[in-house]
């Protein structure tokens, strides 16, 4: 939760989206209007429980949830055809690898798919973002995490921010 989706995540999103990054190669912000209307007529299936909300008006508001949706789901088609491919395809490697760490049944070939496409995200993620965009977030060790403990669903902190709220 914290170190993927409200981490890596939301860190690259900002980085498409924000203004303090329109020189560079990667932002979108100028089309985010566009990419928000592709992202409203997405119809997620019934197990989605959050309705995705205006990228426009809430990314920079978006709860672990959200963010874990826009990784798995809706990121790659909503932004195909507007964020450069080499960032599309960098950005891929991600998702691919988080929705076999949520995997129910993770092989040992699987998790060496996973672990192979987690190397290739953070070996390229300075030369996508800058050298200075790698923080202890990109280089976590969710394979090894999966490896001891099970799927990434199985040791999450979404239970436990579920009971906060519960709590409050």
């Amino acid at each position: 939760m914290h170190s993927i989706l409200l981490g890596v995540t939301k860190t690259v999103t900002n980085k498409w989206f924000s203004p303090t990054e329109s020189g560079q190669p990667y932002f979108v912000g100028k089309k985010l209007k566009e990419i928000s209307k592709r992202l409203q007529h997405v119809q997620p299936p019934d197990f989605i429980e959050r309705l995705p909300r205006d990228l426009e008006l809430h990314y920079n508001h978006f709860k672990a949830t959200e963010f874990q949706m826009w990784l798995l789901f809706y990121a790659l088609p909503c932004l195909d055809g507007i964020l450069g491919d080499k960032y599309l395809r960098h950005f891929a490697h991600l998702c691919e690898a988080v929705h076999i760490l949520l995997g129910d049944k993770i092989t040992a070939e699987s998790l060496e798919i996973a672990s192979s496409l987690l190397d290739i995200f953070y070996k390229d993620f300075a030369d996508c973002y800058g050298a200075g965009s790698c923080g202890i977030n990109v280089h976590n060790a969710a394979v090894s995490c999966v490896r001891q403990w099970g799927p990434l669903w199985a040791w999450s902190c979404f239970c436990f921010e579920d009971a906060n709220a519960m709590i409050l």
